[in-house]
């Protein structure tokens, strides 16, 4: 995870890269999905997602899994 965890320095926006792969493929990946996100390009290659307090806890069981299937390739 790229995101600040202090609450003083942290939002609702959550960035992060997998190793050994590109951001804009994991957001492609994860768009296949249906899983709204945006690449981040700017300090490093990833992806930013913004969960909010109606994000229910499934549809963040349903991101981790599809970060973990794309890091396995």
């Amino acid at each position: 995870m790229q995101s600040p965890s202090g609450p003083d320095t942290s939002t609702a926006i959550v960035a992060f890269s997998v190793k050994g792969k590109g951001g804009g493929d994991v957001s492609s990946a994860l768009r296949a999905r249906r899983i709204i996100q945006r690449p981040a390009f700017l300090k490093f290659s990833g992806v930013r997602i913004a969960p909010a307090f109606f994000t229910s806890d499934a549809e963040i069981e349903t991101l981790i899994a599809a970060v973990r299937g794309i890091s396995k390739g």
